[in-house]
């Protein structure tokens, strides 16, 4: 069975965050790609290198496809805020609805990225000048996703990533597949050989 077939798929908003708070203005948003990933009880930590990524590389527990990058993203988003109250950072999606694919015309099915990525902020890193490589930790226990597999799937549109404090200059997360999700497709999908294309439908945004 293919997991993802086009750079179409898989692709991070990076021009989509949605600023609605008063003093808030993004100043970058930059993602990179993983090269080493070390898991922990209580904490995960992610080597990534000063190369830009915005196409998640494939899901592939059979480890046919090739990629020179994990399966993560690190995404650091520079801003500058001048008021005092705190702001959320939020990720957002209008696909209200879980499914393993939709069938659709031509040799692809499709579904989105909201059913399948997962967050965790970061406290981040200092990137010095002319760096080729950094690497940031975070909690285990602060991922979250759109959805969430018990007895049947459900799903949320709207997480709540982190908050930014007066002052603050720096946002950090770490964008992976949700695996318990990614099974529960694999194995829906089991008797249909028809690829899936992934369509990003995630935003960011910024707001009190």
């Amino acid at each position: 069975m293919a997991w993802f077939i086009t750079n179409r798929a898989r692709a991070v908003h990076a021009s989509s965050v949605e600023v609605d708070a008063p003093g808030f203005t993004v100043n970058s948003f930059e993602c990179y790609g993983v090269t080493a990933i070390n898991t922990e009880a209580t904490t995960t930590s992610f080597t990534f290198a000063n190369e830009e990524l915005f196409v998640m590389p494939t899901y592939d527990p059979q480890g046919i496809d090739y990629s020179r990058f994990l399966k993560a993203i690190v995404v650091h988003v520079s801003f500058t805020y001048t008021e005092v109250a705190p702001v959320t950072f939020y990720a957002k999606t209008l696909t209200n609805t879980f499914t393993t694919g939709n069938s659709a015309v031509g040799i692809y099915d499709e579904n989105y990225t909201s059913n399948s990525f997962q967050f965790t902020i970061s406290p981040g890193t200092t990137l010095t000048s002319g760096w080729e490589t950094a690497s940031v930790t975070y909690t285990n226990a602060n991922t979250k996703s759109f959805v969430t597999i018990a007895s049947t799937p459900s799903k949320t549109t709207s997480l709540t990533l982190g908050s930014i404090a007066a002052g603050a200059s720096d946002f950090w997360f770490v964008i992976e597949y949700n695996e318990a999700v990614m099974d529960y497709i694999y194995n829906d999908r089991l008797t249909n050989n028809k690829p899936v294309l992934y369509l990003d439908d995630i935003n960011y945004q910024v707001s009190p």
